[in-house]
């Protein structure tokens, strides 16, 4: 899952004063390299196209620019949300949720969140979702509405928060 937090930079702009969540993408799978996401068929063509133009970045050298061809998400339609300007203090909820690591690094100079287990997702997305009571499910540009299924091209299901996993298990050590 990935949490979408603005970043402290944009407060002032967006009349802010703490930390929300203004959204979650459920990955559903994970498609290995730019090159069969700009096959898939399940994608409409104005999406493949605002994709293969938004994917370079200025600011990037040559190994970030690799490292956004690889693995790209595509998200779980139904079970992600956008919840938009909302009142709900991000830093709270992670703390009533024994998230205190992650609560306590909102604000580095870093970021990003420290990685949270799937388990500690759910709980994050569970307790969001019940708090934040006006909310729009978010259904991908495709060409049609239904869910993705994995694809038979060698695709397969997301499994991206086995990595925060292994990566949280060896921190602890």
């Amino acid at each position: 899952m990935v949490f979408f937090v603005p970043v402290h930079g944009l407060w002032t702009t967006l009349n802010l004063n703490d930390y929300i969540c203004t959204g979650i993408l459920v990955s559903l799978e994970k498609i290995p390299t730019t090159e069969r996401f700009l096959l898939d068929g399940r994608l409409s063509k104005e999406y493949l196209e605002g994709y293969r133009r938004e994917l370079p970045h200025r600011t990037d050298n040559a190994e970030r620019a690799a490292l956004r061809r690889q693995n790209i998400i595509i998200g779980d339609g139904f079970r992600s949300v956008w919840f938009g300007r909302n009142e709900i203090r991000l830093k709270e909820v992670l703390l009533q949720l024994g998230l205190v690591h992650q609560a306590k690094n909102l604000g580095q100079r870093n970021p990003a969140i420290p990685r949270l287990t799937r388990e500690e997702s759910k709980k994050l997305y569970d307790e969001l979702v019940r708090r934040i009571e006006h909310r729009v499910n978010s259904l991908s540009l495709s060409k049609n509405s239904q869910p993705f299924r994995p694809a038979d091209l060698g695709e397969s299901a997301c499994d991206c928060d086995d990595d925060a996993l292994e990566e949280h298990e060896s921190e602890d050590k």
